[in-house]
């Protein structure tokens, strides 16, 4: 019996097919994986640390509590002008203590749940998070930091310090400490209703209790 024919063309075409549908497979499964890689300002993010509202909590390298908020529409730094705002103002009191050895924080923001920011207010000097104030093991410092936020962010927001010297190219693989700041909507009506500025309290050193944080009394 003699064998069947095969048309030149005919193959030439199915081996082209073929050759199509394998390389679509290849581009396919490609695109697959890489789109399941991480992007770097993923890989290498920061590293959260979450503590609450006035309680002591320990970050990589320093303690954290924050002690209370304030809201208003016009703030006074020490010996400097009233400062007013279109928004609102966000005075948070904080105590800080390093933990094994000096930090120096130059990292301060808040956070709404839209992923909006609000970097610490450069209106004024603000030695506790511009880098110049060292903070050393067993010491604690007590003060305040000023943020200058949209209304509508008010009570939604969080804190967020650290150093960004500590991390990989600035923050990345840094570690971040955050607290929720739960501020009512009674706060920001009372707060921005004053008629007297908030004063902002500067730096100082303060008597706190022994901590016992990470298993290590300091």
């Amino acid at each position: 019996m003699a064998g069947r024919h095969r048309n030149p063309t005919t193959v030439r075409i199915g081996r082209f097919l073929i050759a199509l549908l394998t390389a679509v497979v290849v581009v396919a499964v490609g695109g697959a994986v890489s789109s399941t890689e991480l992007r770097p300002e993923e890989k290498f993010r920061p590293f959260i640390i979450t503590g609450e509202l006035g309680e002591w909590f320990a970050s990589r390298t320093f303690d954290l509590r924050v002690v209370g908020v304030r809201v208003a529409a016009t703030i006074q730094p020490e010996l400097e002008p009233e400062l007013d705002t279109a928004g609102a103002w966000v005075v948070v009191r904080v105590q800080l203590m390093a933990q094994r050895e000096a930090v120096f924080l130059d990292y301060a923001r808040v956070w709404d749940s839209l992923g909006r920011s609000w970097e610490a207010t450069e209106r004024t000097d603000q030695p506790l998070i511009d880098g110049s104030q060292r903070l050393d093991p067993r010491i604690p410092v007590e003060g305040e930091i000023a943020f200058e936020v949209p209304r509508d962010a008010v009570t939604d927001l969080r804190l967020r310090l650290g150093s960004q010297t500590g991390g990989l190219y600035g923050l990345q693989m840094a570690t971040l400490a955050e607290v929720p700041l739960a501020i009512d909507e009674a706060a920001v009506a009372s707060g921005l209703a004053a008629t007297e500025p908030v004063v902002i309290a500067p730096p100082e050193i303060v008597i706190a209790e022994t901590q016992i944080l990470n298993g290590v009394e300091r």
